[in-house]
């Protein structure tokens, strides 16, 4: 079974529950939230679309949430190749066209994908920082 659901697993040789609003704050849970952490210092991801752990913590967000069951990694490295290739269609609008509505367009696209506007946003940024020394260089050749 993947998902948390009523699974609130805490870190290793941590026993502290929370039984009031407030007292979570005490908590050690073994899952990562990522609106309060960074998932990036518990998980890595490379290009082929695979999570890796760092931590404990990362381990437990593998397993329990099923980050590379299915055929959710074959979607990551979709994704992360799709960016690859719009980064690469980018940059030669940028040397032909660098003010035109196409060019604004993308560069548009690429904020949004940037924000997590697209599926598979940790691949899609992996693409970005991946790709990002080149095509800085690009741009600063303009």
């Amino acid at each position: 079974m993947i998902g948390k659901r009523d699974y609130f697993p805490l870190c290793t040789g941590k026993t502290f529950r929370a039984k009031r609003p407030g007292e979570e704050k005490k908590e050690h849970p073994l899952l990562i939230n990522p609106a309060w952490e960074e998932p990036d210092d518990h998980l890595t991801l490379d290009a082929s679309g695979v999570y890796a752990e760092k931590t404990e913590r990362g381990k437990a967000c593998i397993d329990v949430f099923g980050l590379n069951d299915r055929d959710l990694p074959n979607e990551r490295a979709t994704t992360y190749q799709n960016v690859i290739n719009f980064l690469a269609a980018l940059s030669h609008q940028l040397r032909i066209d660098p003010n035109g509505a196409q060019t604004t367009e993308m560069i548009q696209r690429l904020k949004r994908i940037k924000e997590g506007g697209e599926s598979h946003t940790a691949a899609a940024r992996l693409a970005i920082i991946n790709r990002r020394a080149s095509l800085q260089a690009e741009i600063s050749l303009l």
